[in-house]
């Protein structure tokens, strides 16, 4: 048996049993070490012709330089690849002589075409360092057996890739979907979509920008890969450059080499981060731009494809799910604080001597809640119970609340049923209900003294714990009906003299320190 025969039969074997194997990026990857009996490559690209754009897609790489990526993309923009696509079958080799100083070597690509049934369906770029002549005709026979063999088993690589990429996208919203539903802030939240779309979509840093429509202007918000301060030394200007195109013409953008795109090449809006390629996505919610997510130089492959544009679109939506979502949050807010300070007012206009104190009270439960490190959450039930702690104060006549002198039993009796009232009256407000114990038990007393449920210790919650001793400082140091107000260092005599009787000992301990802070 010839050599010609034996390495046809050898290599046809080979091929038939890697058709097992369930790996798609393996079964590239041993098709293409069979060429090692060969031919002796350095590296390799597998482009694969997307159907829907009639563009080579880079579907696997492996050992090239950037460079050399570079050099395989300019093959496919002048045309070359689809000319040695459109002439057969048959290996076509592209000479890349290196500089003439040097010895002589050539360091070329071969392509090899990639037809099955008369159908294109791509090429395997080949990185090589032989020359034409030693590219005998058994060898060209081999290469041609071997991608004729290979471009069936591409057609079947196809609908695995296909299948991939879709599995990819769902993964891609779920991911997003667990990212939307933190309880993150607005740039946390976009932080994490951006962290995750460069992971999903191989780059080396992104940023998004918000719209500044009164100066024109395109303002760095977020980043990721890269310093913000960084991003902020640019002067991105709303209609100029390509950041500027996407945002007037409200559509993505990607750009294979920024450096040599004549479109953008006075537009002095990169010049100190110099991206080489661009993938650029607006955030749209109701036809208006909200941001403008900026990708910057992909890894491993020349440019950005139009796979990787549909990822980003689909975390660009989510990422303006969040602004849309955080801005109605905030205006929710609004509206809520401003509900929330008509409700104080009125406590206010029934008791002129408490006037203030709702407000008091809540900026030094807040001050000490930082210090204890305590979540955004229980943060925010400090700041809206703490203005409404006395709002059950409405439901005590006015005679009581303003008697200059003591109060009888029966009239201590009624004052006592004020935070009762007051949680009744907030119980109905879904977004408060967690504040509820804050207003109830904000007169108890860490001995189990106090009222309405006689709690004692830790069982009082934490919060109402805090506002107690917020309320207390707040009462002695304003002037009352029957009596002056104290002095602040008489009032801290007082919060230290009741520390483990009426007061939690650690809260006053934080709080006497937050007290400091505030005066100085």
């Amino acid at each position: 048996m010839n050599t010609f025969l034996k390495n046809k039969l050898e290599l046809m074997e080979k091929l038939e049993n890697l058709i097992l194997s369930p790996d798609t990026h393996k079964i590239t990857d041993n098709f293409l070490k069979l060429l090692k009996g060969i031919i002796n490559y350095k590296g390799y690209a597998l482009l694969i012709i997307n159907e829907e754009t009639n563009q080579f897609d880079f579907r696997d790489v492996y050992n090239l330089s950037k460079e050399k990526l570079n050099d395989i993309a300019n093959l496919i923009e002048k045309g070359i690849i689809d000319w040695a696509l459109k002439r057969g079958n048959k290996p076509i080799l592209i000479p890349f002589k290196m500089d003439t100083k040097q010895a002589l070597k050539e360091d070329n690509f071969l392509i090899l075409p990639l037809i099955s049934a008369d159908k294109e369906v791509g090429v395997i770029t080949i990185l090589c360092s032989i020359d034409e002549k030693s590219l005998n005709q058994q060898k060209i026979d081999l290469l041609t057996l071997f991608a004729a063999q290979f471009a069936i088993k591409v057609e079947n690589l196809k609908l695995r890739l296909d299948n991939e990429h879709r599995r990819q996208e769902l993964s891609t919203l779920l991911k997003s979907s667990e990212i939307i539903t933190s309880s993150l802030e607005r740039d946390g939240i976009l932080r994490l979509v951006l962290n995750l779309t460069l992971k999903e979509i191989k780059s080396e840093y992104g940023f998004l920008l918000f719209p500044q429509k009164k100066e024109h202007r395109l303002i760095p918000g977020v980043s990721s890969g890269i310093p913000l301060s960084k991003v902020k030394k640019e002067y991105f200007i709303e209609g100029k450059g390509a950041l500027g195109w996407v945002a007037k013409n409200s559509q993505p953008l990607i750009i294979d080499n920024y450096k040599k795109d004549a479109r953008f090449r006075n537009s002095r809006e990169f010049i100190f981060l110099s991206p080489e390629t661009l993938l650029i996505v607006p955030l749209n919610i109701n036809k208006e731009i909200v941001s403008i997510m900026v990708l910057c130089n992909v890894i491993n492959k020349p440019f950005y494809t139009n796979n990787d544009l549909n990822i980003a679109l689909i975390f660009a939506n989510y990422a303006a799910m969040v602004i849309k979502n955080r801005a109605l949050y905030d205006n929710l807010h609004q509206s809520f604080l401003g509900t929330i300070n008509a409700l104080v007012k009125a406590i206010d206009a029934k008791d002129k001597y408490t006037r203030g104190h709702s407000q008091k009270v809540t900026v030094y439960a807040l001050h000490t809640a930082q210090s204890l490190g305590l979540s955004k959450e229980k943060m925010e039930m400090v700041r809206f119970c703490g203005l409404l702690h006395d709002i059950g104060k409405i439901g005590i006549q006015d005679k009581i609340l303003h008697k200059p002198s003591k109060l009888t039993p029966k009239e201590y009796e009624a004052i006592k049923k004020h935070p009762i009232i007051g949680e009744k009256i907030i119980k109905d407000v879904k977004f408060l209900q967690k504040g509820g114990s804050l207003i109830r038990h904000h007169h108890e007393h860490y001995d189990g003294s106090g009222y309405p449920d006689g709690l004692k210790g830790e069982k009082i919650p934490l919060l109402a714990r805090i506002v107690t001793v917020a309320d207390a400082f707040a009462a002695m140091t304003s002037d009352r009906p029957y009596r002056k107000a104290l002095s602040t260092e008489e009032a801290i005599k007082e919060l230290q003299k009741g520390a483990g009787t009426q007061f939690d000992p650690k809260i006053v301990k934080v709080f006497l320190k937050t007290i400091k802070e505030l005066k100085s």
